[in-house]
C-alpha cells in the first residue's frame, strides 16, 4: 500500500518486499491501515513531541470514530434494505388476489428467510426487531393460503410459527405501541387456533391479550383495532351483550384516531381507518342476531 503523503524510499520499499527470515509456513500479510492513520503513525515515529503526539492522538481517535460511524451506517443501510425487500415480498402476496398457494408459499418463505438472516446478522437493532413482526405476518399469510380440505393441520402449524415470531417481537418491544401491535397479532393467532381446533380457552386468552393491547395503544388506532377484536371474540364465545358493549366502546372513541409511531411504512396493518363503520356493522349484526359471515372481518 502506498502512502499518498509519504511515498516509500528505496530503503523502505525494499524492506516491504523483502522475504521473511526464519520460521515455517507462508508469511501472513499485515492488515493494511487507513492511509491517514498510517501517516499519523509515521509522523509520530519521526517527530515524538508531546504536542504533536497529543494532536495526532486526537486525530487518530476522530478517524476511528468516523470509521465506526461509517460501519454502523453501512450496517443500518443493509439491514433496512433487507427489511424492505422482505416487506415488499409479503405485500406482493397480500395485494395479488390471483396468487396461487404455491406462489404464495415460495414468495413468503423467501421473505421469512430474509428476516431470519437479518436477525442473525444484526441482532439488537430496530430493523431486526421489525423483522420478527414481518416474519410472523408471513407465516400467518402462509397459513391462510394453506387452508383447504386437508390443510387445517398445516394451517395450525403455521399459525403457531407466527405466534412464536410475534412473541419474539413482543419480548424485544421497548415502547407501548409496539407491545400493543404484538398483542393484537398474538391474539389473532389464538383466535384462529380456536377456530381451527375448537379450543375455547385460546379464544378467551385472545380477549385478554386484546384488552391489554387496547390499554397500551390508548389514543391511537391500535386501541380501536384491539377493541374490535375483543368484540369479535366475544361474539364467537356467545357473549353477545358483552360484544354489543365493546362495539359501543369503539363508537365512543374519536373517529380520527391517529396511527401510532409503530404503524409507518413497514407496518403491515392493512386497515388504517374506518373503524367506526366496522364497529357499526358488527353492532348491527349482534343486534339483529345475524352471525358474522367471516369471523375475521
Amino acid at each position: 500500500m502506498t502512502d499518498p503523503l509519504f511515498p516509500p524510499t528505496a530503503d523502505t520499499a525494499g524492506a516491504r518486499s523483502a522475504p521473511p527470515t526464519g520460521g515455517g509456513g507462508p508469511r501472513k500479510e499485515p492488515e493494511e491501515l487507513h492511509p491517514a492513520l498510517e501517516s499519523f503513525l509515521r509522523i509520530w515515529n519521526e517527530y515524538r513531541t508531546p504536542l504533536v503526539g497529543g494532536v495526532l492522538a486526537l486525530l487518530a481517535i476522530l478517524l476511528v470514530a468516523t470509521q465506526v460511524s461509517q460501519s454502523r451506517a453501512t450496517k443500518q443501510h443493509d439491514a433496512t434494505t433487507r427489511l424492505v425487500t422482505a416487506a415488499q415480498r409479503y405485500m406482493t402476496v397480500v395485494l395479488t388476489p390471483e396468487v396461487t398457494a404455491e406462489q404464495a408459499e415460495s414468495v413468503l418463505s423467501d421473505a421469512i428467510a430474509i428476516c431470519d438472516q437479518l436477525r442473525v446478522d444484526y441482532p439488537g437493532i430496530p430493523q431486526s426487531h421489525r423483522a420478527a413482526y414481518i416474519a410472523g405476518n408471513c407465516f400467518y399469510e402462509r397459513a391462510l393460503h394453506s387452508l383447504g380440505p386437508e390443510g387445517t393441520p398445516r394451517a395450525v402449524e403455521l399459525v403457531d410459527q407466527a405466534f412464536n415470531r410475534y412473541n419474539a417481537y413482543l419480548d424485544e418491544a421497548t415502547v407501548d405501541v409496539d407491545r400493543a401491535e404484538a398483542l393484537i397479532a398474538i391474539a389473532s393467532c389464538l383466535e384462529n387456533r380456536s377456530f381451527f381446533t375448537g379450543d375455547v380457552e385460546a379464544m378467551k386468552s385472545a380477549v385478554n391479550q386484546l384488552r391489554e393491547a387496547a390499554r397500551l395503544g390508548k389514543g391511537t388506532y391500535l386501541e380501536a383495532q384491539a377493541l374490535i377484536g375483543v368484540g369479535r371474540c366475544q361474539e364467537s364465545l356467545g357473549l353477545t351483550d358483552e360484544a354489543r358493549q365493546t362495539y359501543r366502546e369503539v363508537l365512543a372513541l374519536r373517529s380520527d384516531l391517529p396511527t401510532s409511531a409503530g404503524q409507518g411504512v413497514l407496518s403491515l396493518t392493512t386497515r388504517t381507518a374506518g373503524y367506526h363503520e366496522l364497529a357499526t356493522e358488527r353492532l348491527e349484526r349482534v343486534e339483529t342476531g345475524v352471525a358474522p359471515a367471516d369471523a375475521n372481518s
